[in-house]
């Protein structure tokens, strides 16, 4: 009894503690409160990021042992990737090895070696980027005195719309189905079928193919749900919007929320040196007011 008294005595002040941070704690943000912080800490990630899409000069998608060059006195604003960059020019060259990104000055002495998320400053200022995917690593040229950047006020959304969030029934396929998808600069990119969205709008039956481009089971299981709509090429983008549906705990059949609120455009639609997938199908015979609008013209 002594030591329980002890206990309680000693977790009383603990126990004070706990309950006024509690009584203080900030309430559970609201669908559209969590939202509405999302898209604001993205925007500042825009808005602030070294490695922004809004500050790119150029991305070169580099294949096994494919390399690009740079002058090293190009101005900020003409810099640009060289392709196949001949020996002997001053230039810097960036090429390939394996996942990782090695760059080089005119005479072959290494500057810099870039893995996935690695970025380097070149001596002018400019800043490289390194992205690993699937098929090819993307090399991204970045002008940290970018008035686009400096310009950026945010991206043009529709309002919050509670009414789309809706509830669909997913069926998996018995076998998920290769799919190869042509992108925006004619290249392409290998996914998944792996099932069928169904739901009902307003009492119009809506069906949407549903693909992975990563893992089916695990914490990042998703699905990705590339969709067209009645407002496509009007009030949204004309190459159709996204729309990503967490799985964590597997691609499997049963029901699914899909919030169109947070349906996104490819990033083609906001820089020209993306590769984006464009899938034609998925076209629903209903608007989708909800997400993002089109973008202004790049």
């Amino acid at each position: 009894m002594k030591n329980r008294s002890t206990l309680l005595r000693l977790a009383l002040p603990a126990l004070a503690v706990s309950f006024a941070a509690a009584a203080h704690a900030a309430p559970t943000p609201s669908p559209k409160e969590a939202w509405a912080r999302e898209l604001a800490d993205y925007e500042r990630t825009l808005r602030e990021s070294p490695t922004s899409y809004l500050n790119l000069n150029d991305m070169a998608y580099l294949e096994p042992k494919g390399k690009v060059g740079l002058d090293p006195k190009a101005p900020h604003a003409a810099a640009r990737w060289i392709k196949d960059p001949a020996p002997g020019k001053g230039l810097l060259t960036v090429r390939r090895d394996g996942t990782t990104v090695r760059v080089q000055d005119g005479t072959g002495r290494n500057l810099a070696g870039l893995g996935d998320g690695g970025h380097w400053t070149s001596p002018n200022g400019l800043l490289l980027s390194v992205g690993a995917g699937r098929f090819n690593v993307r090399v991204g040229l970045h002008d940290p005195r970018s008035p686009s950047q400096k310009a950026f006020r945010g991206l043009s959304y529709f309002p919050y719309a509670p009414d789309l969030v809706v509830r669909a029934d997913f069926q998996r396929n018995a076998k998920p189905e290769p799919v190869r998808f042509e992108t925006s600069r004619k290249l392409f990119k290998d996914g998944f079928k792996v099932g069928v969205l169904r739901f009902v709008r307003d009492g119009t039956p809506c069906a949407l193919e549903a693909f992975a481009l990563g893992p089916l089971n695990g914490p990042h299981a998703e699905l990705y749900v590339p969709f067209r709509d009645a407002t496509t090429g009007r009030e949204s983008y004309g190459g159709g919007r996204n729309v990503d549906i967490p799985l964590p705990g597997g691609v499997r059949s049963g029901p699914v929320t899909v919030d169109f609120n947070r349906a996104y455009n490819p990033l083609c639609a906001r820089s020209p040196f993306f590769n984006c997938i464009l899938y034609p199908g998925n076209k629903l015979p209903i608007a989708i007011r909800a997400g993002e609008k089109a973008p202004p013209p790049h």
